[in-house]
């Protein structure tokens, strides 16, 4: 799990280290890259994952104030987070 302050970001999921992740679809090297299975977002802003490091790929919106299982396209793809700018969202 990784609880991040609101505002924050993580640009590659490789520097956290994660000796009990294993499997996820693209492998297992021991980090947090690749292994977000579902995501909850307390804040009052959208943030946004992405499945490459560096906040790359097309942004996967987390809106606001929401829990979700990630979608099957999702699953075990996330390698980095940031807030994002949504239209329509604060």
């Amino acid at each position: 799990m990784i609880v991040l302050s609101a505002g924050a970001s993580i640009s590659d999921f490789t520097t956290i280290r994660c000796p009990g992740c294993i499997g996820g679809t693209i492998g297992n090297d021991r980090t947090f890259d690749h292994q977000m299975s579902s995501w909850e977002n307390r804040s009052a802003f959208p943030n946004c994952f992405y499945d490459k490091p560096l906040f790359g790929g097309p942004p996967h919106v987390m809106p606001p104030h929401e829990l979700h299982n990630a979608k099957a396209g999702d699953n075990d793809t996330a390698s980095s987070i940031e807030p994002c700018v949504v239209s329509g969202m604060p």
